[in-house]
């Protein structure tokens, strides 16, 4: 019988199918694979009443055929299930069915989402909307994957507030799902939606988190009014084991912060949690580069070990802001500290020829 539905299905043979289907059936020889082919020949005919109809109908062999997690052949035809579904504006009543069934996974609200946001894009936020009352309608758990898409897609933030409170509720909440709230907290321009994802911070957040976080206080709704402060007591209290300078603008944010705030205890804090000589010196050279030989000193200073590079990277950023006074005293710090290296000679030299300082 599977054979014969299969050809009937290819040479679209409704009513031969249907036949065959019903014989099928009244003989109890309904195989999962033959609910799946009644389905699909449903479907040709964009029939979704009657396919809603036949879900109920063959509910048990259906449901044998479908997992707990996605395999390809039932994910196809709950693909095309959700693209029948969304083009007749019936999402709800084909999930309904669904549930109604014990057809109803989470990996079926992962193949909606697919279908409801096409890759490089938000979707669209009724829609989107409506997969969330409909996962709370039927208490189904949506994975991390599915409440990202919500997240990011949310049309309001008290959409993306709600979708991160549910998924706090189910335990820690997943760093992938924190940054999704944190872009959507940037979106909508809301301080709510940052402070509740501080209240779900990890102990020690990821560098990844850390820096979307405080990118959500310069680019949210406080930017350019009490940013500074809010960006120090945020690092102080949640982010000060976290090496920030793993993401370059982020430890450069911190540092204009700590330097316009004068606050040398904090860039301390920030220059000490790193291990990498070449983090401390792009962020030496990024402000020497601006002729801020002040801050670069600043920067300097707070280094809890003073490596020969620092010294040369500080060397240079004075011969170039022509304070030869300044390089002369680096110079006698670095041979003291026994840190001058031929780099650190060369790099003088060369600097007092560049600016024609012949005689020294």
């Amino acid at each position: 019988a599977e054979l014969m539905l299969k050809n009937l299905l290819a040479m679209r043979l409704q009513d031969d199918f249907q036949e065959v289907l019903e014989e099928t059936e009244a003989a109890h020889a309904v195989t999962p694979a033959i609910a799946v082919l009644a389905l699909r020949n449903s479907m040709t005919v964009s029939n979704l009443d009657a396919t809603l109809k036949l879900i109920q109908q063959f509910a048990d062999p259906l449901k044998a055929s479908m997992g707990t997690t996605a395999s390809s052949a039932p994910q196809q035809l709950m693909q095309q299930l959700i693209q029948l579904s969304l083009q007749q504006e019936s999402m709800p009543a084909l999930f309904d069915r669904l549930a109604g069934c014990g057809l109803l996974k989470s990996w079926v609200f992962e193949a909606a989402l697919k279908e409801c946001v096409p890759k490089g894009s938000k979707g669209n936020a009724q829609l989107l909307r409506e997969l969330d009352e409909l996962s709370h309608k039927h208490s189904v758990e949506l994975p991390d994957a599915a409440r990202v898409v919500l997240l990011r897609g949310a049309g309001a933030a008290e959409d993306a507030l709600r979708l991160l409170a549910d998924g706090a509720e189910r335990g820690p909440v997943s760093k992938d799902v924190l940054l999704a709230a944190l872009d959507a907290s940037i979106a909508h321009r809301s301080s709510a939606l940052t402070e509740a994802v501080v209240q779900h911070l990890p102990k020690t957040p990821t560098p990844d988190v850390a820096s979307a976080l405080l990118r959500s206080i310069v680019e949210g709704p406080m930017r350019g009014k009490d940013a500074d402060n809010a960006i120090l007591r945020t690092y102080e209290k949640h982010l000060s084991t976290v090496d920030l300078l793993m993401d370059t603008r982020t430890g450069r944010l911190v540092a204009e912060v700590a330097l316009r705030r004068k606050r040398p205890e904090v860039l301390e804090q920030l220059l000490r949690l790193t291990n990498e000589t070449p983090r401390i010196v792009g962020l030496l050279k990024s402000f020497a580069s601006e002729h801020r030989l002040a801050d670069a000193v600043a920067v300097f200073q707070a280094c809890p070990q003073k490596t020969a590079c620092m010294y040369n990277c500080l060397l240079d950023a004075c011969i170039d802001c022509h304070d030869i006074e300044l390089a002369e005293r680096t110079m006698a710090e670095a041979v003291a500290a026994g840190m001058a290296d031929v780099v650190t000679y060369n790099t003088i030299i060369k600097k007092h020829l560049q600016h024609g300082h012949f005689e020294r």
